[in-house]
């Protein structure tokens, strides 16, 4: 996630630091060409600790996990990106078939593996923007309405 992130941040022109809690990312090997190809600084195996600024962001404190040293940093904006796990335990619970990452398994019509219960946005993976969830859930919303036709 953080690197799809910081990717799209760079395509607008922003100065990116990429601040990773490990030695090495986890994204698909595209993603990680990319943070390098295009010079996104890469601060390995830390996290931020604190972001500080009155009213506007003027800096963090980021801490090395592996020695606990803190540096400050000053940047003008934050923007967080930890990944995401599907909120679908609900649906799990009454029986709806999900896959090995916890996401609802859709077909083209938003239907689940239930009768008359659907899904739609984030919960079934995807490309997680608004305007798809959008789309998604009126696919749905038109389904449950036709099988109450």
């Amino acid at each position: 996630a953080a690197a799809i992130e910081a990717m799209h941040l760079k395509n607008i022109g922003s100065d990116v630091y990429l601040i990773h809690r490990r030695d090495k990312l986890r994204a698909d090997k595209i993603l990680q060409d990319y943070v390098f190809e295009k010079k996104i600084n890469v601060i390995w195996d830390s996290v931020v600790e604190e972001i500080f600024g009155d009213s506007i962001v003027k800096g963090v404190k980021i801490r090395n996990v592996k020695d606990n040293s803190i540096n400050e940093m000053s940047i003008d904006g934050v923007f967080v990106s930890i990944g995401e796990k599907p909120n679908s335990v609900l649906a799990k619970s009454i029986g709806v078939k999900t896959d090995e990452k916890g996401y609802i398994v859709v077909d083209k019509k938003q239907g689940t593996n239930l009768q008359k219960i659907y899904a739609a946005g984030d919960v079934t993976g995807g490309l997680k923007q608004i305007v798809t969830a959008c789309a998604e859930g009126a696919v749905a919303a038109n389904s449950a309405h036709e099988d109450l036709l």
